[in-house]
């Protein structure tokens, strides 16, 4: 497999989707560059990745 190939991302346009859908609005772009920043820090993706190694590689 491609070493540089994208496992899983989040697109400026679902961030946008999501605000719609529970605020009925898009964000701006201060907004949405605060949003943004603080989900980088809050996406948990270690534990997860771990545990499917874990479980689902033979040992």
């Amino acid at each position: 497999m491609n070493p540089r190939k994208h496992i899983y991302y989040i697109t400026v346009s679902d961030v946008q989707n999501v605000a719609k859908e529970i605020g009925g609005r898009r964000l701006s772009d201060s907004e949405l560059k605060n949003v943004v920043d603080k989900l980088l820090d809050r996406i948990q993706w270690l534990e997860p990745l771990e545990y499917v190694i874990y479980t689902e590689t033979s040992s």
